[in-house]
């Protein structure tokens, strides 16, 4: 497996506040050469890791960007993986206060994340909201109540009532499980493993099914956990399933909290999976 050096590099970023690696050509590419190469794509998957501030702030400067090249102000959607889709009624009322100046950013998180300490734990994707309000996007939710998974995994799916099951629903690939195996390691009783694994890929069809009725424009946004996305997995299948769009992965690391080791890793992939994703992007 190839080094991938992250120093002195010889290319030059333009204008942007973050760094692209093409993992098609095991590269790093400059602004003119990212845009010229993702032209024609309209779906976007932004796998992150959550409450880290400069990894929100990023995503916002990439959505920024794509929107700004394409003249797309008011004509794109960000669809959030943290928000529930039952509440999309609630979200609408609020970011249209908030579009008129009535209410704050942090105003929205704490109604919808509520608690002092939920609010502070959420407030690092305030540039989400931000960047909706100011480039006059719309913003989605795509996700399904705590409450509804939480059946799956303490009796079963077939306990749902068929209105609250995607007709994409499907368990993930076995990569998939496998993976999510190993992550929850000894968290999970091995009889419930599966089970938990059943809501995983739950997850997956619903904000894939959500995404699909709920935005109303060409070009999306979807801001999710990275394990969802990673490998072309996970999420993808189901966004594949409901949609003609290719949907494109882009994963958002920061180097500053990341050994060189991992960050090399997330650079050239997996021997066993591939890729992580057809982008790795660095926050600076």
């Amino acid at each position: 497996m190839k080094s991938i050096l992250l120093l002195c590099l010889t290319i030059s970023f333009n204008t942007f506040a973050y760094r692209v690696y093409d993992t098609q050509n095991a590269k790093y590419i400059n602004k003119s050469d990212f845009h010229e190469q993702i032209k024609l794509i309209d779906q976007f998957v932004l796998g992150e890791f959550h409450y880290d501030l400069e990894i929100q702030q990023t995503e916002a400067d990439i959505i920024q960007d794509i929107v700004k090249e394409r003249n797309l102000e008011k004509k794109f959607t960000i669809a959030w993986e943290f928000l529930n889709y039952p509440d999309q009624e609630k979200l609408d009322s609020s970011m249209t206060k908030y579009k008129n100046n009535l209410i704050s950013s942090i105003d929205i998180i704490k109604e919808f994340f509520p608690g002092e300490k939920n609010t502070e734990m959420n407030k690092s994707y305030v540039p989400l909201f931000d960047v909706a309000k100011k480039l006059d996007g719309q913003f989605i939710a795509t996700n399904a109540p705590r409450e509804w998974k939480s059946v799956i995994t303490k009796k079963d799916i077939s306990e749902l009532s068929k209105d609250k099951i995607p007709a994409n629903m499907s368990e993930g690939s076995t990569d998939y499980f496998d993976r999510f195996e190993n992550i929850m390691g000894g968290h999970v009783k091995k009889e419930m493993l599966k089970k938990y694994f059943t809501a995983q890929s739950y997850t997956d069809s619903v904000i894939s099914t959500s995404i699909n009725k709920l935005a109303e424009n060409d070009l999306q946004f979807l801001v999710i956990g990275a394990f969802h996305s990673d490998f072309n997995d996970g999420v993808i299948p189901k966004l594949n399933s409901v949609s003609n769009k290719e949907a494109v992965t882009i994963k958002i690391i920061n180097p500053k909290e990341l050994d060189q080791s991992d960050i090399e890793q997330y650079l050239n992939g997996s021997e066993l999976y591939g890729q992580y994703a057809r982008y790795i992007i660095l926050t600076k």
